[in-house]
C-alpha cells in the first residue's frame, strides 16, 4: 500500500534533523502549500497532452519522497538549503504582478521534458523526471512533442519554457531564467510593480515562409540573486505581419540613395500583407540576446548567447467569444465588434484614416481596463485590453480624439471624476452587454 504524507509527517520526520535554518523552512512550506493546492484543483485533468492524467494523492507521496531525500541532504549540509528549487507553476508564481493576471488553469499546458521542479508535477507514475530531455524523433514534426526542445543552456544561463496558455489573441509562455553569475537587482514596472527581462529572438513559423524578429517582453521577478522567473506573451499582431515588400523597397531606396516609401494608415496595405495565425502551428525560436535593466546601472543588463527552442502550440478555443457590435456615428467612428478570451479583451473600432483617436473602456464598476497596443486590422484598429480582476459582464467603450485624451490627468482622478471626463470629450460612446449570448 503506497504511503500518503501529511504534513504533519512530513514535518515531524524533517524535525528530526534538528536542522534550523530559516530559508530551509520557508522553502518547505512554500513547497507543501504547492504541492497541496496542486492536488486539489487537478484530479483527473487531462493536460491537453497525450499521457497527462494528474493523480494527486500518488504525486503528493512521490514528491513527499523527493523532499525528505532533498531535505536529508541538506540536514547534512545546511548550506544546500538555499539551492532547493520550489515546486509549482510558474503561472502561479507571478500571476499577481503579471499584468494580464491568472491563466486559465484548465487550459494550461504543461510542457514536458523539463527539469524537476519545472512545473512541479509528476507524471503518469507519479514520479518526478530529473534533468529529462525531450524524447527526440526525427521522423516526428506532426504535431506531437517528440521533437520540441523547451530547455537550453550557453553563456552560463540557461532558460526553460515550462507551460503555455494560447488563445486566438496571443501566446504566453512560462520562463524560468538561471544564470551562473549572480543578477543585479532587476526595476520593477508598471501597476503590479513586476520586473523585466527582455529575449530578442529569431522565429520560424510554420504558417510563414520568412524568418523574423522580434524582442518579446517577460514580467515576473527575481526568485534569487540567480534566478528569474517570469511570463512572456507573445501578441499576434506581431508575428502576423509581412513587411518582406516595404522592406525590400527599403533595401532599394538604400542602394538609391532615396528616401524611404512612405508607411502610413493610407498606404498600409500597399506595402504590408496580414497572415492568418492558424489554430495548431510550430515554432522554432532562437533567442539571442537577453536583457534587463536593473535598480543600480545606469545603462542595461545584457548577456548574448545561443539558445534554441521548439514547439507544438495549439490554441484554446475556451472562453472565446466574438460579439458584434457594429454601431457607428455621422463621422464613421465606432466600434465594429470585441473579442474576449479569458484574460483579455480586444475592441475592434472604425476610424476614419485620416484623424488620430484613442480607445478606451470602463468595467460595470466605472474602473478603466489597462490598454495594450492597437494596431490596423484590416478596415478596422484593433485595441488591446487587460481584463484583470474588472467585471466585465458590462463594458462601456469611449472613441477620444487622440491629443485630447492625453492631455487627461488620469493619475489624480477618481473613477467617477474620469468618467465624467470621458463623457465629455468622447466622440463616440457604446454600452456592450457581454454576459448575454
Amino acid at each position: 500500500m503506497e504511503k500518503k504524507y501529511a504534513d504533519e509527517d512530513l514535518r515531524n520526520i524533517l524535525g528530526q534533523t534538528k536542522l534550523e535554518n530559516e530559508t530551509l523552512d520557508g522553502r518547505i512550506t512554500e513547497t507543501l502549500e504547492r504541492l497541496r493546492e496542486n492536488g486539489k484543483g487537478s484530479g483527473g485533468r487531462m493536460l491537453r497532452r497525450k499521457n497527462s492524467w494528474i493523480r494527486p494523492a500518488r504525486g503528493f507521496a512521490a514528491a513527499a519522497a523527493a523532499l525528505l531525500l532533498a531535505f536529508g541532504l541538506c540536514a547534512a549540509n545546511p548550506a544546500l538549503a538555499a539551492e532547493i528549487p520550489v515546486l509549482g507553476s510558474i503561472f502561479e508564481r507571478v500571476w499577481n504582478v503579471f499584468s494580464y493576471g491568472r491563466m486559465p488553469e484548465d487550459e494550461t499546458v504543461q510542457l514536458q521534458g523539463n527539469a524537476a521542479g519545472s512545473d512541479g508535477l509528476p507524471d503518469e507514475g507519479g514520479n518526478f523526471t530529473v534533468g529529462a530531455e525531450p524524447d527526440m524523433d526525427e521522423n516526428s514534426g506532426t504535431g506531437e512533442e517528440a521533437d520540441c526542445a523547451y530547455q537550453d543552456t550557453d553563456s552560463g544561463f540557461t532558460i526553460t519554457f515550462t507551460e503555455y496558455y494560447a488563445t486566438d489573441q496571443a501566446l504566453y509562455i512560462g520562463v524560468r531564467v538561471e544564470s551562473e553569475e549572480e543578477l543585479p537587482e532587476l526595476a520593477t514596472m508598471g501597476d503590479t510593480n513586476y520586473q523585466l527581462m527582455q529575449f530578442s529572438a529569431r522565429e520560424d513559423y510554420s504558417f510563414r515562409e520568412d524568418r523574423i524578429s522580434n524582442t518579446w517582453p517577460v514580467e515576473g521577478r527575481q526568485e534569487d540573486a540567480h534566478t528569474f522567473v517570469g511570463i512572456m506573451r507573445m501578441d499576434y499582431e506581431q508575428i502576423s505581419v509581412d513587411s518582406r515588400r516595404y522592406d525590400e523597397a527599403c533595401e532599394e531606396a538604400d542602394e538609391k540613395g532615396e528616401p524611404y516609401p512612405e508607411l502610413n494608415a493610407e498606404t498600409h496595405d500597399e506595402w504590408i500583407d496580414e497572415i492568418e495565425i492558424p489554430d495548431a502551428f510550430r515554432l522554432d525560436m532562437q533567442i539571442y540576446r537577453i536583457w534587463a535593466y536593473s535598480t543600480e546601472l545606469t545603462s542595461r543588463y545584457e548577456k548574448l548567447g545561443e539558445w534554441n527552442f521548439s514547439f507544438q502550440i495549439t490554441q484554446s478555443e475556451a472562453g472565446m467569444r466574438s460579439i458584434q457590435v457594429e454601431e457607428r456615428n455621422e463621422q464613421g467612428i465606432g466600434v465594429d465588434h470585441i473579442e474576449l478570451t479569458p484574460v483579455e479583451l480586444s475592441v475592434y473600432t472604425a476610424e476614419p484614416r485620416d484623424g488620430s483617436y484613442y480607445t478606451t473602456a470602463l468595467d460595470r464598476n466605472g474602473l478603466a481596463l489597462s490598454g495594450g497596443n492597437a494596431y490596423w486590422s484590416g478596415e478596422t484598429v484593433k485595441n488591446e485590453m487587460i481584463i484583470g480582476n474588472h467585471d466585465i459582464s458590462e463594458i462601456t467603450v469611449y472613441i477620444c480624439d487622440y491629443d485630447a485624451y492625453m492631455e487627461i490627468d488620469k493619475t489624480l482622478m477618481t473613477p467617477g471624476e474620469l468618467q465624467g471626463k470621458l463623457e465629455q470629450l468622447a466622440l463616440f460612446k457604446t454600452t456592450i452587454q457581454t454576459d448575454q449570448e
